[in-house]
Order: structure tokens, then C-alpha cells, then sequence
């Protein structure tokens, strides 16, 4: 049972600045007819600029992302619940909008847009994601 992954406790974390995202916005394949719609959350490290930990769901499943984000760039790691490989995704900012693309050695390449937004500017207690092993 000890293997099994749980939330720390607050003296077994050091605690750092950390902001809640929301996210939402669509993908499409080259060639492909239809978009797909996405949106989740994440938690960003002020300090270091990484999405330490989030979840997308689309049409094809829940997902972890992690990353980094700046003022004008955006960028994670996919990676479905129910498959092992990744998908890598990368944004810079026009007009408050998070344009760019994806690619993935299962998916290929397509375009992708998304906005993400503020919830929470004290979120280091908030669990994003799945509990970890500590």
C-alpha cells in the first residue's frame, strides 16, 4: 500500500508561487475536415515560468500536460490516460491569443489556438492532475 500515490503533507513540500490556468481552444489535422475542441486547467510556477501539472479533455480522452509558459510563448507535453505516446504542443502569443501547432510521432502535425486565463493566484495547494508518489 505504500506504493500507492498520495497527497503530501504540508511539511513535506517547500511551498512556491503558484497560479491556477484555465485553458480552452481547438486542434485540427492537416487534411482533416474537423477541429477538435479542448479545455482544462493547469498549474503554472511563477518563479520558474513551468505548467507544473494540468489536465486537457477533448474528444479523445483526458490528458496530462506539462510545460512552460511566458509572456509571449507557450508550450507542453500531451499525454492521453490511455496511451503512451506524447504530443508535443507550441504556442506564441498574437493579440492575447495562443497560436501554433502540435506534433506527435501517433498524431503528425496540425494547427492548434487557445486562450488561457487566470483563476487563482495562490494555487499551490490545489491538485491538478493525478496525486504523485513522494
Amino acid at each position: 500500500m505504500d506504493d500507492e500515490p498520495r497527497i503530501p503533507l504540508q511539511e513535506e513540500v517547500e511551498k512556491v508561487a503558484t497560479h491556477l490556468y484555465g485553458i480552452s481552444g481547438w486542434y485540427s489535422q492537416r487534411g482533416v475536415v474537423a477541429c477538435a475542441a479542448f479545455g482544462g486547467y493547469f498549474r503554472y510556477a511563477v518563479l520558474d515560468d513551468l505548467v507544473v501539472d494540468g489536465q486537457l479533455v477533448d474528444s479523445f480522452g483526458s490528458s496530462a500536460i506539462t510545460g512552460e509558459m511566458k509572456d509571449d510563448r507557450l508550450s507542453f507535453l500531451k499525454t492521453y490516460d490511455h496511451r503512451r505516446d506524447t504530443i508535443q504542443y507550441t504556442f506564441n502569443k498574437e493579440n492575447g491569443i495562443w497560436i501554433g501547432s502540435y506534433e506527435g510521432p501517433a498524431v503528425g502535425t496540425g494547427e492548434a489556438k487557445c486562450q488561457t486565463f487566470l483563476i487563482e493566484d495562490d494555487a499551490f495547494q490545489i491538485l491538478c492532475g493525478k496525486p504523485r508518489r513522494y
